[in-house]
C-alpha cells in the first residue's frame, strides 16, 4: 500500500499541479490506447481511448473514489502527519466532480459539447501560458541527465550556462518530438 500512496501522490498536490500531471499521464495512456488500435486492431479500455478524453474527469472521480481516498484515509488515520495528503486528494475529487458535473451538462442532444464562456476562458488561459513558456524562459532538457541528488535544480539554455529555477516556476519543456509539457518545479 506504501507503494500506491507514492506511485499516485501527485493525487495529493495542489489543483493546478494535479491537473497538468492527470492530463500529461491521460496523454500517456492515450498514446498507449492509440498503439492497441492502430497496431494490434483491438479497443482499448476507456482510459486508454483517445475517444473518450472528455470523459477524463469523470474516470478521475472514479480512480480517486475506489483507490485514492480509501488508501489515503487509512495512512491519514495511522499518522496523523499525513492528513494534508488525504484533504489534498479529497479536496482535487471535488474539483474533478465539479468538471464531471459541468461535462454532462453540456453535453446537448446531437452528444456534441456545447462550448462555454469558462471553456473560452480556459482556452485563453492556456494559449496565454503557451506564449509565456515560447519565450526565451522555455528550456529544453539535456538528452543524459548528470544531477546529482545533493545538486540544485538547474535549467539548461541553449547556451552551456545554467540558470537557478525559483520554486514554484511554470516551465514548458520540449521534448524531441516536438510536444511540449508544462510542468510546475517545486
Amino acid at each position: 500500500m506504501m507503494m500506491t500512496v507514492c506511485d499516485v501522490a501527485a493525487i495529493t498536490k495542489p489543483w493546478e499541479v494535479q491537473y497538468e500531471v492527470a492530463h500529461m499521464v491521460a496523454n500517456e495512456f492515450f498514446e498507449q490506447g492509440d498503439i492497441e488500435k492502430t497496431q494490434l486492431g483491438e479497443k482499448p479500455i476507456a482510459m486508454m481511448d483517445r475517444d473518450k478524453q472528455d470523459e477524463l474527469p469523470k474516470m478521475q472521480v472514479g480512480f480517486i473514489d475506489a483507490i485514492c481516498i480509501p488508501v489515503y484515509k487509512m495512512f491519514a488515520e495511522l499518522n496523523p502527519g499525513l492528513e494534508p495528503m488525504f484533504v489534498g486528494v479529497s479536496n482535487n475529487r471535488n474539483n474533478w466532480q465539479a468538471l464531471a458535473e459541468d461535462n454532462e451538462r453540456k453535453i446537448n442532444g446531437n452528444g456534441q459539447t456545447k462550448t462555454t464562456e469558462k471553456d473560452k476562458e480556459n482556452e485563453k488561459e492556456k494559449d496565454e501560458i503557451k506564449e509565456e513558456n515560447d519565450s526565451p524562459q522555455t528550456i529544453k532538457p539535456p538528452r543524459t541527465s548528470k544531477v546529482k541528488p545533493d545538486q540544485p535544480l538547474t535549467a539548461r539554455k541553449s547556451s552551456i550556462k545554467s540558470k537557478q529555477i525559483t520554486p514554484q516556476k511554470k516551465v514548458a519543456i520540449k521534448e524531441p518530438k516536438g510536444k511540449t509539457k508544462i510542468c510546475m518545479l517545486m
